[in-house]
Order: C-alpha cells, then sequence, then structure tokens
C-alpha cells in the first residue's frame, strides 16, 4: 500500500472519458487531478478537498469533474433534468469502504 506524507493511505481513481491529458481507464491520485487543474485548466485550480468531495461517491472521475464550480453544477443539473433523478443517482455508486460504513448501511436498511 503506497501512502503519502501524512502517512495516509493514497486512493487512486479511475478515469472515464474523453480527455486531452487523462487516458481512459487509468489510474490516478486525486493529487493528481487537482495538479493538473493547477497547470492546465484555463478557468483556475480545483482544491484536492473539493475533488475528493466530488469524487467520493462517484465510481470513476470524469472529464465535468474537473470543471470550476458554476460549470460543474449546470453539467449535473442538465444531466438529472435530461435522465431523471432516478437515473442520474445510480451514476454516483456509493462505496461502503470501511467497517463502520458497512455495519451502518446494514443496520439503516431494516425494516422497523
Amino acid at each position: 500500500m503506497v501512502k503519502n506524507n501524512t502517512n495516509n493511505a493514497v486512493k487512486w481513481v479511475p478515469f472515464s472519458g474523453d480527455h486531452e491529458y487523462f487516458e481512459d481507464g487509468k489510474l490516478y491520485t486525486i493529487s493528481m487531478y487537482s495538479n493538473w487543474t493547477r497547470d492546465h485548466s484555463k478557468t483556475g485550480r480545483i482544491g484536492r478537498a473539493t475533488l475528493k468531495g466530488r469524487l467520493k461517491f462517484r465510481a470513476a472521475c470524469e472529464p465535468h469533474c474537473l470543471l470550476q464550480k458554476e460549470e460543474y453544477v449546470a453539467v449535473n443539473t442538465k444531466r438529472r433534468d435530461r435522465l431523471g433523478i432516478k437515473k442520474a443517482l445510480p451514476r454516483c455508486q456509493m462505496r461502503l469502504e470501511t467497517k463502520a460504513d458497512k455495519l451502518r448501511d446494514k443496520f439503516l436498511r431494516v425494516k422497523l
């Protein structure tokens, strides 16, 4: 397991879609995505924490995840209007990563 300078595990997120720098299906870290926006984005840098929040419930990073806030919200709104709320949500798959997440999911699904 690779660790960063704060002794936390580095999270690798696959990229999905067409982009001039990132290749479809390859794994990149959130810091790599953030550094790319700092060096190459015309609209400005997107912070690592922002990207971490955007990618938390996604299975892969898509090109619109690397846009600024206004553009990112507009793309998500158009997608939700086009597909409907029920079809737009399954694209954001929740990953149960820790034991606490799995236990919480198990007990929250119990019928009362």
